[in-house]
């Protein structure tokens, strides 16, 4: 068990949500709960610093994935490509209910995985949802399909090098296809873009 958690998720379950969570009673339900495992705070040294953080909800991990990809982007810029966009879908596609396992905390303290919302609306009707969250955290996105297979493809001699494109980055999640197109940089749309694509599929050990 964190520490601190105990406290986090009922202080959400009492106040219907994050959205008006009391900072003060919340930080100090924390400093309480890690205090009783330390007994005393003197354990830790003067530099130590402890950071409690609330759990990661789907725009959390697409928060995430966004500077993954920006990062990505920037260490092959001028090389690859101008940068790298990509598409809505894509990031959904990656912090989805296949690729991530998410719960959903009801005000009763009742816990049920996400994927099983909709065979089982009893639950439902008796108590209100009050959160969605990733089960690992962004742990859940280090092993990320599409990920893994883009930075794999730019490590072969195959992948198109375009250092004045703007590599446009999309999949289709019916056939998990993934493409990538090449675009003017002033491109505001996917139209403008290169018809004839890159494209790839996912290994199949990743869907």
């Amino acid at each position: 068990e964190l520490w601190g958690t105990k406290r986090i998720f009922q202080m959400i379950q009492q106040n219907g949500g994050l959205n008006n969570l009391p900072r003060e009673a919340l930080l100090s339900g924390i400093r309480w709960e890690v205090n009783s495992h330390l007994q005393y705070w003197q354990r830790f040294n003067s530099h130590t610093t402890i950071v409690p953080f609330l759990p990661f909800q789907q725009d959390d991990l697409s928060l995430i994935v966004q500077r993954w990809f920006q990062e990505l982007s920037n260490n092959h810029q001028g090389i690859r490509w101008a940068r790298l966009d990509m598409s809505t879908s894509a990031i959904e596609f990656i912090v989805g209910a296949d690729q991530v396992d998410y719960l959903d905390l009801y005000n009763d303290g009742h816990l049920q995985p996400t994927k099983a919302r909709d065979g089982d609306e009893s639950h439902q009707l008796l108590s209100k949802q009050v959160l969605t969250f990733s089960t690992n955290g962004a742990h859940a996105l280090y092993q990320n399909a599409l990920y893994i297979a883009l930075k794999s493809k730019l490590q072969s001699s195959d992948t198109r090098r375009r250092p004045f494109n703007v590599a446009f980055l999309d999949i289709d999640q019916d056939t998990l296809d993934y493409y990538l197109s090449w675009c003017d940089p002033t491109h505001t749309v996917l139209n403008e873009c290169e018809t004839s694509s890159q494209h790839w599929r996912l290994p199949l050990s990743f869907s």
